[in-house]
């Protein structure tokens, strides 16, 4: 009989599904109510704001949270989160309309083939422009939508979806955190403290380099090993089927194979103008959840009219792409579990 060793029965783990992680760590954390004390913060009201007063930090039993507690901490969390998931239910429409005129397809598919044999360059730009985005606007849950865009193309260009998602994702969390002109962390910090508005700039545009550097080079460094091999990928099933949606079956098609023409391209220009509002009214408007989901509500419109699309087959796209969002809208929900639980 041969012998497993220690590091081949590692490998043959199965990693658990990101539901059962999270319905776990609900559960940890309503066992810490059990053991950790509460304590709070008192709070005054200036300008408008809430503030936590400097040492007034209070200790007191802690509240643990049953079974009970435990059951509906989903269900709370949904409610909690119900904006976010509204959201991604109605970007997936959107995107699934815009996938159903071809327009996304075609586009994919040129860039793909412009991009060939400087795939690599992809992965530096994107996450630059996305840090700079975290760094300089204080954009976080806004470039969200932007992940349904760059995913496909990342697939096209022979990485895999975790690539996309970091592109878009990991990137501009690190420039979030390495913030060197954001005014929703730096600026109401430092009004907070009394400092001089973004004083300290040349030493957080280092470490801004630095995050988001180290960032790049670890994407790239994956993104080569999934290129080379993709079986490697941990979502290399899930890929085969994205693949097929956006690129056909067997992903073999070429720029020759799809033709950009005059209706794909006036949908483009309108989904582009679309994206461009969604900066714009974030930072100089205010938008939040709510006028980004009428955003691209509008967005699923205007390509449902403009790709000429039969009513049905409209209204049959947009709830196949709000379904394809379930899993994720479920994951958002639970994760906001642990917030109400503790």
């Amino acid at each position: 009989m041969k012998k497993i060793s220690f590091a081949e029965r590692i490998k043959s783990l199965e990693m658990p599904h990101p539901l059962v992680i999270l319905v776990g760590l609900v559960a940890l954390s309503a066992l810490a109510t059990y053991i950790l004390p509460g304590g709070s913060y008192d709070r005054i009201e200036k300008d408008g704001r809430l503030i936590a007063v400097a040492g007034s930090y209070k200790m007191f039993a802690g509240k643990p949270q049953g079974a009970g507690a435990l059951a509906v901490a989903p269900f709370a969390g949904m409610i909690q989160a119900a904006e976010i998931i509204f959201l991604i239910f109605i970007i997936g429409g959107a995107f699934a309309i815009l996938r159903a005129t071809g327009a996304l397809t075609a586009a994919i598919t040129r860039a793909t083939s412009a991009m060939k044999g400087r795939e690599h360059l992809m992965i530096p730009f994107m996450m630059s422009v996305f840090g700079l985005a975290g760094g300089m606007f204080g954009m976080y849950e806004e470039v969200l939508p932007f992940v349904a865009l760059i995913v496909p193309m990342a697939i096209a260009m022979g990485y895999d979806s975790i690539v996309g998602v970091c592109m878009v994702y990991l990137s501009t969390t690190l420039g979030f955190c390495g913030a060197f002109f954001n005014p929703f962390t730096i600026g109401i910090a430092q009004g907070i403290a009394g400092l001089p508005l973004f004083s300290g700039l040349g030493f957080r545009i280092v470490v801004w380099f630095v995050m988001v550097g180290t960032g790049i080079l670890f994407v790239m460094r994956y993104g080569a090993r999934i290129r080379r091999d993709p079986r490697k990928s941990l979502t290399y099933e899930t890929d085969k089927l994205i693949r097929e949606k956006f690129l056909g079956a067997g992903s073999g098609l070429s720029s020759a194979d799809v033709k950009l023409g005059r209706k794909n391209i006036i949908i483009l220009l309108l989904v582009a103008a679309g994206f461009a509002m969604l900066p714009v009214g974030v930072i100089h408007y205010k938008w939040g959840i709510k006028e980004l989901t009428g955003l691209f509500l509008t967005i699923g419109a205007v390509c449902w009219i403009a790709g000429r699309i039969p009513v049905n087959r409209g209204a049959e796209a947009f709830i196949e792409g709000a379904r394809e969002m379930m899993g994720a809208a479920l994951l958002i929900g639970i994760a906001r579990g642990v917030k109400i639980v503790l």
